[in-house]
């Protein structure tokens, strides 16, 4: 499940509304408003949850596949402050990643964030610098939250190499109440064994045709025919 590919438009019609400082003037505020104000609270503030995928990532290992993962960043003053660290997932190049990083988006300001990826050489080493970089973006809340499904999608910078991929990021409101139901349920995979590792994910709908990744199972062999997950 899920959408694979490159990136598509994601330029919202309504995004020269929102410029360096704020609103500008002019026919569009409304428009402007009215995306900011697009929240279960009402208001020109609101949290966030965004999440990351790449696609086509340049390959940095020799004899397997690249492990990437995304670190978010926050202009504060004039220095870069981390916010989040997405998980490491391994030998892949269209890397979908579970892990959802929380903002605050204040529509009146235009904050600068910059996601950077990675990758990984030490699963262990927090140290960025141990790591391999694969490319970068800088960025607004604005045109992730005025894009076309609430989506950014952009070719990543290095300018040590060319083509290093590309990423999307997606916005969702994080709920103001915790007004949630629980279900549980023990996974079993009557799969066919092919001698290898195995795990499954679990995506939701966040509109017609789009999906994102909220729960990924451990790794298991198959026992006896079966693949027997921890309850979830």
């Amino acid at each position: 499940m899920g959408n694979g590919g490159g990136c598509l438009a994601t330029q919202h019609n309504d995004m020269g509304a929102v410029k360096s400082g704020g609103i500008s003037g002019g026919g569009d505020i409304d428009s402007a408003v009215l995306a900011a104000t697009n929240f279960g609270g009402g208001g020109l503030a609101q949290k966030l949850e965004l999440s990351f995928k790449c696609h086509d990532l340049v390959n940095m290992d020799t004899f397997s596949k690249s492990d990437p993962f995304v670190v978010l960043f926050k202009m504060s003053g004039n220095m870069w402050q981390k916010l989040g660290t997405t998980e490491t997932i391994h030998d892949n190049l269209n890397p979908e990643f579970v892990t959802k990083i929380t903002v605050d988006f204040h529509f009146e300001q235009n904050d600068k964030y910059k996601v950077q990826v990675f990758d990984s050489d030490d699963d262990k080493s927090k140290n960025l610098a141990s790591h391999d970089f694969i490319g970068e973006l800088e960025l607004t809340l604005h045109e992730v939250v005025t894009g076309r499904d609430q989506q950014l999608c952009k070719p990543l910078v290095n300018k040590d190499r060319k083509n290093p991929g590309k990423i999307t990021i997606t916005s969702e409101e994080k709920a103001a109440t915790s007004n949630t139901q629980i279900v549980m349920f023990n996974p079993v995979g009557q799969l066919k064994d092919n001698g290898g590792l195995n795990f499954f994910i679990i995506y939701r709908q966040i509109s017609l045709g789009k999906f994102t990744p909220i729960f990924k199972s451990e790794v298991k062999r198959a026992q006896n025919g079966q693949f027997l997950w921890n309850q979830v």
